[in-house]
């Protein structure tokens, strides 16, 4: 019989946690409340993020070698360290800026510093693992269903969306970044 992909209760696990973040962002009331608050949600997303790469990669029946399922831990541990020096060190947020709008507050103003960027090419490069083993399987896997590969595309593509275009083409009143959460 086929074994339960752990990865997927992990997923389920990590979704309550980034919109807890989110959530005690929109309550806190002072800068050291949303600071700790964007920690809380870097924890969810950090590692949701790499739950769901291992679990597309699961799904279409790509096997990593243990060695680069924990590199991918490890890299993801390391991007969450950096999330913690906000409000401390310079180099995830160089500074940030805290309001209340509406009764929810929330950081604005942030200058990233290099730690985040390294965040931001780990997150583009786990959406390039996802959506190259999605091709990959697509063309290549006669094994995994086309249906079920067509529709890992829908959550890869919003979170894509919300990432990117969330940056891109809404204001920094409406932060869509904590969407993939919820579709995943």
């Amino acid at each position: 019989h086929k074994h339960f992909d752990v990865h997927v209760t992990l997923i389920f696990s990590m979704i309550p946690i980034a919109i807890l973040g989110n959530l005690l962002s929109a309550r806190s009331t002072e800068l050291n409340e949303a600071i700790l608050a964007n920690k809380i949600t870097y924890f969810g997303g950090t590692y949701l993020l790499l739950m769901i790469t291992l679990s597309v990669l699961n799904l279409c029946d790509i096997i990593l070698p243990r060695k680069m399922r924990f590199g991918m831990f490890v890299a993801s541990t390391l991007a969450y360290f950096g999330s913690l020096t906000v409000g401390d060190k310079p180099w995830f947020y160089k500074s940030c800026d805290f309001v209340v709008e509406d009764g929810a507050g929330r950081l604005v103003n942030k200058v990233y510093g290099p730690l985040h960027t390294a965040y931001v090419a780990l997150v583009m490069i786990y959406f390039a693992i996802g959506l190259a083993a999605l091709v990959y399987s697509y063309v290549r896997k006669k094994n995994v269903p086309n249906k079920i590969i067509l529709l890992l595309f829908i959550p890869e593509t919003v979170a894509i969306f919300a990432f990117y275009g969330g940056r891109a083409i809404i204001t920094d009143q409406l932060e869509l970044l904590p969407a993939p959460d919820g579709v995943a």
